[in-house]
């Protein structure tokens, strides 16, 4: 079982996302983030999947929420939502492994562009003064 974690960046009413470039869901966009790696914690495998993924450097204000993801197998795991901000860097242009772009979208203008799974609809349902538990609470002995 894999653990991965996802930035929710929402900064002057617009929500960071970048455009996938694995093949499962190339050219799709979704918020930044991706498996931890082995025995990384929570914020820094969210920070390092974020700066990879954005180009941005990012502080972690706490989880919204978690779910456990029983299917396909390959992406089998725990997949945590935590609220993030951007502290530093530019956003990225160029094309990588990690990502294709990245960029920044109002929810109006998300809903036009072609994204992964319900991205919409969880962006949809969150809101600014939602309450967070915060990272430190949450210990995880991750292994691949």
């Amino acid at each position: 079982m894999r653990t991965r974690v996802f930035a929710i960046i929402h900064e002057k009413g617009k929500f960071l996302l970048i455009r996938e470039s694995n093949l499962k869901f190339k050219n799709q966009w979704y918020l930044p983030g991706g498996a931890l790696e082995d025995h990384e914690d929570i914020i820094s495998g969210l920070r390092r999947e974020v700066k990879e993924e954005s180009g941005y450097e990012a502080g972690v204000n706490g989880i919204c929420f978690m779910k456990y993801v029983d299917r396909p197998i390959s992406r089998k795991g725990l997949y945590i939502y935590c609220s993030a901000r951007t502290l530093s860097g530019n956003v990225k242009t160029i094309a990588d492994e990690n990502s294709m772009e990245a960029g920044w979208f109002t929810l109006a203008e998300i809903l036009k562009l072609e994204m992964r799974g319900n991205l919409a609809e969880m962006l949809q349902m969150l809101s600014d003064d939602m309450p967070l538990l915060p990272t430190q609470h949450v210990q995880l002995n991750v292994t691949s």
